[in-house]
């Protein structure tokens, strides 16, 4: 990303550790069940006050945002930035990350899959993100199905582990794999659904759901719905101490 961040020690703390800067500490958080959003657009420090204060559309309280990182090392204009990570954990919600997808009709393979995972975690160090914390890649679009999908999800999520992330999935129209073969991926530690009717990984379920997107304050964001998983797992992101 553009803005780099000088590396910071961290120390053991609860589920992940605590990240410290020159003034605040952050840490990996569990999530409990609530209502957030996800949005594409780089927000300004009143368009997160506002939309934090305001209720989405559907009434209820706002208690998490996603946010985006790039596929790559340049930095795109709606990706977050410490300024924007700033502006949300200030006010007292939680932030979580989801990496772009690549436009539709892409080839998975196991080689963009590790080039894809480690440039995620070098994004996510950017902005100080926590060990511990999710980062989910959007599964969707995909021209392939079956084996190079399965390789290119194995092989991000190995990456995105080896910074201490916890690795999951978003999925999408067209991700390329059935419910039995995503259920396989123990190496993800959670799955969302996009607003589509889309089927639970086998025996896992989903951890969060997203609906039709809808205008907040006058921005356009896509309402999440969160909870625990069949495994009682939940979105765990990032926080201030």
């Amino acid at each position: 990303m553009a803005t780099c961040i000088p590396e910071n020690p961290s120390v053991s703390a609860g589920i992940g550790v605590i990240s410290y800067n020159s003034y605040v500490a952050y840490v990996a958080k569990s999530i409990g069940p609530g209502w957030g959003f996800d949005c594409s657009q780089k927000l300004s420090p009143a368009q997160v006050k506002s939309m934090v204060a305001t209720p989405l559309p559907n009434g209820q309280k706002v208690s998490f945002i996603f946010r985006y990182v790039s596929l790559n090392p340049t930095l795109w204009p709606g990706d977050i930035d410490p300024i924007e990570r700033d502006s949300i954990l200030g006010q007292g919600v939680p932030l979580l990350l989801v990496q772009h997808v690549n436009y539709p009709g892409w080839t998975a393979s196991g080689w963009n899959g590790a080039a894809h995972g480690n440039q995620a975690g070098l994004n996510a160090k950017q902005i100080d993100y926590p060990a511990g914390a999710m980062i989910f890649v959007d599964m969707e679009g995909i021209a392939d199905s079956g084996g190079p999908v399965y390789e290119y999800l194995q092989a991000w999520a190995e990456a995105v582990a080896g910074f201490g992330y916890v690795p999951a999935m978003y999925q999408g129209y067209a991700c390329g794999m059935t419910p039995d073969l995503l259920a396989q991926h123990t190496e993800i530690g959670g799955w969302w659904s996009d607003f589509g009717a889309r089927p639970n990984p086998t025996g896992v379920g989903f951890m969060c759901k997203q609906f039709a997107q809808v205008m907040h304050c006058n921005v356009p964001v896509d309402p999440d719905k969160c909870y625990a998983d069949m495994l009682g797992r939940t979105l765990v992101g990032m926080s201030t101490v």
